[in-house]
């Protein structure tokens, strides 16, 4: 083997373990560069850009130790080996590390890890300084279907959020709730509509299961809360809106994916913010929105909602281009007029106007009008919405399913492999006429 493994290695003041690799690659019996990390700053920061690493060593029983973290180093092409803590009982792998070994590991059982998942460093290596670039992250498979509903504020999303989640709720038959209305935004205010106990469980307490583990189903509906007279799940999102610091990208993946094993629908709740780093360069403002960004990727319907007037067409058309842009298909974007008029010449105005402020985007499906209704009384008794409004919602995200589902059907269609040949005389045999 050419060249030598560069490991990082985070471990608690006076870890044996620790001391073992140092006298383990001293002694040349591993060929590796350790370099210890006082903390997770630390860490992060020896394995920035510029820097060759070819694994990192972790130690299981150290608080930060969790799924994001292996998910960042294995998005920078570092293996991750974890030194197990025995009074800590994660299934590390399945939180996506590369290999877990005891505290009293042998110099073999290291080193075999390392040549198996880890990449050695060449010589030539450590007078490069070019980053080596994040794997892209491919969305999650969606068991069920997600319908994404945001829009600028004040436009109703939270309300139309809900007659989706009715809608989708009444029209399964079975007695077990199949349909989630899950909220994402920042300022969450669904836990308010539904006069829910301010101290329940809710999305952080699902994400931070999802931190050190992976729930099963039981644990995942546990968060959630019954809204029965609906015919849904609810889950409340985030008590402040200065909470989103708590969030991180791999766990609330996790949990989106770990909600999806659940619920046959899912509806959720989103803000109208998509920008990311590559929008304007700050991280920061990535993983503030990143609930709507993770929820946009795997959404087999987008209900984006606005209102009929000059502002609200605008701030529509405006939504609608920054989800296409952000990767949405167009062909899953579902324009929601909430208040419309009942008229049918004015309704056609406004499916004018927003189709000439679209144009060139690729929507195909014209706008949903919900008329106005007063439903204060209905959020303060928790009774259902009326038809009136639940039935336009609900109609457009069944079309929208089907012509998913027809498409999917198209796609798995068994195709003919190659060009017809023209069968030759006697390759089938013969047949006698039945006497």
């Amino acid at each position: 083997m050419s060249g030598r493994f560069v490991l990082v290695a985070l471990a608690r003041p006076r870890a044996v373990w620790l001391d073992r690799v140092v006298q383990l690659a001293n002694s040349g019996a591993v060929a590796a560069e350790v370099h210890k990390c006082v903390g997770l700053v630390d860490l992060l920061s020896q394995v920035g850009p510029g820097r060759r690493t070819s694994a990192a060593l972790l130690d299981g029983g150290i608080h930060g130790v969790d799924r994001d973290l292996i998910h960042r180093l294995r998005a920078s092409s570092i293996a991750v080996i974890v030194i197990a803590d025995p009074n800590v009982s994660h299934d590390w792998t399945s939180l996506g590390a590369d290999a877990t070994i005891g505290r009293d590991f042998a110099a073999h059982e290291l080193l075999d890890s390392l040549i198996r998942w880890a990449r050695p460093v060449q010589q030539s290596d450590f007078h490069e300084f070019t980053a080596t670039p994040p794997a892209p992250s491919e969305p999650v498979p969606w068991h069920g279907a997600l319908v994404a509903v945001l829009g600028s504020g004040g436009s109703g999303v939270s309300t139309v959020s809900i007659a989706a989640a009715q809608g989708l709720g009444r029209a399964d038959r079975r007695s077990e709730h199949t349909t989630a209305l899950i909220d994402l935004q920042l300022c969450a205010e669904q836990a308010m509509l539904h006069d829910t106990d301010p101290t329940s469980s809710g999305l952080l307490e699902l994400i931070d299961l999802c931190r050190l583990g992976t729930p099963d189903d039981a644990a995942v509906r546990a968060q959630f809360t019954a809204v029965t007279n609906r015919a849904y799940d609810l889950l409340p999102g985030l008590r402040r809106r200065r909470l989103w610091t708590q969030l991180r990208p791999a766990s609330s993946q996790q949990a989106l994916t770990a909600i999806a094993r659940c619920y046959d629908h899912v509806v959720a709740d989103l803000d109208g913010d998509v920008e990311g780093e590559s929008d304007n360069g700050s991280i920061d403002v990535e993983e503030r929105h990143q609930l709507t960004r993770i929820a946009l990727r795997q959404a087999a319907v987008v209900l984006v909602v606005g209102h009929s007037s000059m502002k609200g067409m605008h701030s529509l058309a405006r939504q609608i281009r920054d989800i296409v842009d952000f990767g949405v298909d167009p062909r899953a974007v579902q324009p929601v007029f909430n208040h419309a008029a009942s008229g049918s010449r004015a309704r056609a105005g406004y499916g004018a106007a927003l189709a000439e402020l679209t144009e060139g985007l690729g929507l195909v499906v014209s706008p949903v009008f919900v008329p106005t209704r007063d439903i204060d009384d209905r959020l303060r008794a928790l009774v259902p919405f009326p038809n009136a409004i639940v039935d336009p919602v609900h109609g457009a995200i069944e079309a929208h399913l089907r012509l998913a589902a027809r498409a999917a059907a198209s796609a798995n269609a068994i195709k003919p492999v190659g060009a017809p040949q023209r069968i030759k005389r006697g390759f089938l045999g013969r047949w006698k006429a039945a006497s």
